[in-house]
């Protein structure tokens, strides 16, 4: 069980940053402006500053929760992948992981 939770956090952090990388690629904005924009993610003003302190947890394995909520990461894909004008290559990258963030959901719910 907890192998398959670091396979999980690993796929999720794996599928975050692409969506990240993607994102600031197809449309020149920042992820504060895609966690905005989606309403997916909270965005709050610490010293100033807009943060995405929730979301920026779920880029880095070491920080990403210990129940992820996997659901707004894929909702985050979905949202990339129908906002941005994605080439093939970046809608091709962010399938990719996006499927195998679902399969292992399926494959984790069947074996349980």
């Amino acid at each position: 069980e907890l192998d398959s939770t670091n396979n999980l956090k690993l796929l999720l952090v794996d599928l975050m940053m692409s969506c990240i990388d993607v994102w600031q690629n197809s449309t020149g904005k920042s992820p504060i402006e895609l966690a905005e924009g989606s309403g997916i993610w909270l965005v709050s003003i610490e010293e100033g500053q807009l943060r995405t302190r929730t979301m920026d947890k779920y880029m880095d394995i070491k920080k990403i929760p210990k129940n992820p909520r996997w659901r707004q990461v894929v909702k985050t894909a979905h949202y990339v992948l129908s906002n941005g004008n994605l080439n093939n290559e970046d809608r091709e990258k962010v399938n990719t992981k996006l499927n195998a963030v679902k399969e292992f959901i399926r494959n984790r719910a069947i074996s349980q």
